[in-house]
């Protein structure tokens, strides 16, 4: 069973459960649900899962798993952004401070010199520890290096690259064969 699917499965009631009231909250509403045994559960998209023996217990556990929002981190880190108009592109590096989680969404809040931000369709592997002075200079000639690289090689690819692919090459010998067999 994938994540989704065990994910969209537990938003309804179980086996021998039924659907109670929902917690709200100010940035995320709970569906709950109890079970034959007395047993409540409650589940969020994010915050995933939470049980308990009463309802009472089970909305101060809702409470704190919410609470990630407010709980405040400082982690320092770095990551490096191309930017530019028209082929006259430059690498720099760009350091901030991941702050913490949205208590509602789960996206990392963070700080790069604008205010609090949330991140949100990115990947982890663009932000870095800070990296001393030799290593991001470093990496920014390798960034560098890389991208004229990648233009050598796209020329080359493009000095033998079918025009329009190789399938329209096939079609075209295979329509020239077959004209000549018609003639």
């Amino acid at each position: 069973m994938t994540e989704a699917t065990t994910q969209v499965g537990l938003s309804v009631p179980q086996q021998d459960e039924m659907e109670c009231e929902l917690i709200k909250l100010v940035n995320a509403t709970w569906k709950t649900f109890v079970n034959k045994n007395g047993i409540f559960r409650a589940w969020h998209p994010y915050h995933g899962q939470v049980e308990a023996r009463s309802m009472i217990e089970l909305d101060e556990r809702v409470r704190k798993a919410t609470s990630t929002g407010r709980v405040k981190v400082h982690i320092p880190y770095m990551r490096f952004v191309k930017s530019g108009i028209r082929g006259n592109y430059r690498w720099r590096a760009v350091r901030g401070v991941a702050t913490g989680l949205h208590g509602g969404t789960g996206n990392v809040l963070y700080e790069e010199g604008r205010g609090s931000q949330q991140l949100s369709g990115y990947s982890f592997s663009e932000y870095l520890r800070p990296l001393d002075g030799a290593d991001e200079a470093e990496m920014l000639r390798l960034l560098v290096a890389r991208d004229e690289l990648d233009d050598q090689l796209t020329a080359l690819r493009g000095r033998y690259a079918f025009p329009d692919g190789l399938k329209a090459e096939v079609k075209n010998q295979v329509n020239a064969v077959n004209g000549d067999r018609e003639s």
